[in-house]
C-alpha cells in the first residue's frame, strides 16, 4: 500500500483509503461470538419451564434469542461483504497503477 500512496495519484489514494477503512470495519464479525452465545443461552432459558414459567416470558425469550441469532448472521454477512469490497479496491488500485506507471 505504501507504493500506491507514494504515487500521489488521487484515484489510487482514494481506493487505498477505502480499503483501509474497510479493514477497520472487518472486525465487526467478531461480534458474532457473544451474540451467538447469548442466543443459545436465551433459547435454553426459554425452553426451561422452571426459569420462565409463563408462556409470555418464554415467547419474549425465544424472540430475543432469534434476534441475537439473526444479528450474528448479519455480522457474518457484513464481514464477508466488507472483505470482498476491500479486495475489489485493491484490484482497482493495482489496475490503475499498472496502467499509469
Amino acid at each position: 500500500m505504501k507504493v500506491f500512496l507514494a504515487t500521489n495519484d488521487p484515484e489510487i489514494k482514494a481506493l487505498v483509503l477505502r480499503q483501509q477503512t474497510g479493514r477497520k470495519k472487518q472486525y465487526i464479525g467478531f461480534a458474532v461470538i457473544p451474540l451467538e452465545v447469548i442466543a443459545i443461552g436465551l433459547a435454553g432459558i426459554a425452553g426451561e419451564h422452571s426459569i420462565a414459567p409463563r408462556e409470555s416470558d418464554q415467547v419474549i425469550l425465544g424472540v430475543s434469542s432469534g434476534i441475537c441469532f439473526l444479528a450474528g448472521v448479519g455480522a457474518i454477512g457484513f464481514d464477508i461483504y466488507v472483505s470482498q469490497q476491500r479486495r475489489g479496491y485493491v484490484k482497482k488500485a493495482l489496475k490503475i497503477y499498472n496502467q499509469k506507471y
